[in-house]
């Protein structure tokens, strides 16, 4: 798992996969407690978690305004983006990209 603190970290991160899931993510944030583990356990696909205290420019670049969040990229294009995710809807969407 890929986890970059800076702006130009997250660039190479996003596009070092065909498909790269980004989750942005704290340590005081109750729900993201709830979604990190089913995010780790994720396969088939390149994991970026970033934390919104050490990458807080990131957010701001992602235009993340709430956590947890999820982006979707493919071939470095970002594709989808879903904030406040839960661990089903984790799940599902994991589920959706791997069909």
């Amino acid at each position: 798992m890929l986890k970059p603190v800076t702006l130009a970290e997250f660039d190479t991160a996003v596009r070092s996969g065909e498909l790269v899931l980004v989750y942005y993510t704290a340590t005081w944030c109750g729900p993201c407690q709830k979604v990190s583990p089913v995010f780790e356990t994720l396969e088939g696909c390149t994991l970026v978690k970033v934390d919104a205290d050490a990458g807080g420019d990131i957010l701001d670049s992602q235009g993340i305004e709430s956590i947890p969040s999820v982006q979707v990229w493919k071939n470095g294009v970002k594709v989808n983006t879903v904030q406040g995710i839960r661990p089903d809807k984790l799940t599902n969407l994991h589920k959706e990209l791997m069909n």
